[in-house]
């Protein structure tokens, strides 16, 4: 993957824009650390969604792909799961599930007419590299609590380890990766409080 130092100030789309970072990879070693910076019309939020419905309902470039998977947090189950079962499950079975699944928990729907409607989003990727200001060694000794400071960032995956490598915790209660593989919804009852799925105890 290669990265430019050399990046534009501003969108070539007209209009009011949102800039954020993203982080690819950090080389704490070599002194840089690799970036994402993003231009959108829309914030990091509806960036995400997006790109989901993009790669759900047609296909996302290497630059959008890299930016979808970091942008997932680890809640985001109902995607990573997707992204799983898109190895063994035709796209067009996986988007009925998904559908399915969100309609069932009264989510908003992944449907083709939202995904025409998300093309209107203007989103520009540009690759960088930043050098990073060198740490001092920790010799192990602080004279407080307070003089650690905060933990630094650990390395994020390489883009050929994001699907491979990447755990998730699944805090959804929705069993979205049990679903998406086999297409049946959860066999027990259901208590619904808006959105939130609250499952008995099957202890």
């Amino acid at each position: 993957m290669k990265f430019s130092t050399i990046l534009r100030r501003k969108p070539k789309f007209r209009g009011k824009f949102f800039q954020f970072r993203v982080i690819v990879d950090e080389h704490q070693d070599k002194g840089y650390q690799n970036f994402l910076l993003v231009f959108s019309s829309g914030k990091q939020e509806v960036v995400r969604r997006a790109l989901w419905l993009k790669w759900l309902w047609n296909n996302l470039t290497r630059e959008e792909y890299t930016l979808f998977i970091l942008m997932l947090k680890e809640s985001n189950s109902k995607e990573w799961s997707a992204l799983k079962a898109v190895q063994f499950l035709r796209k067009k079975t996986l988007r009925q599930r998904v559908i399915q699944g969100e309609t069932y928990l009264g989510e908003k729907v992944s449907s083709r007419l939202s995904y025409l409607g998300s093309r209107r989003i203007n989103i520009e990727i540009q690759y960088g590299t930043q050098r990073l200001i060198k740490v001092p060694k920790y010799s192990g000794y602080v004279r407080s609590i307070a003089a650690l400071g905060k933990t630094k960032r650990g390395s994020v995956l390489s883009y050929e380890d994001l699907i491979e490598n990447t755990e998730y915790v699944e805090k959804m209660i929705f069993p979205w990766e049990r679903f998406l593989s086999v297409g049946e919804l959860p066999y027990y009852p259901v208590l619904a409080t808006g959105k939130q799925v609250i499952l008995p105890d099957e202890t």
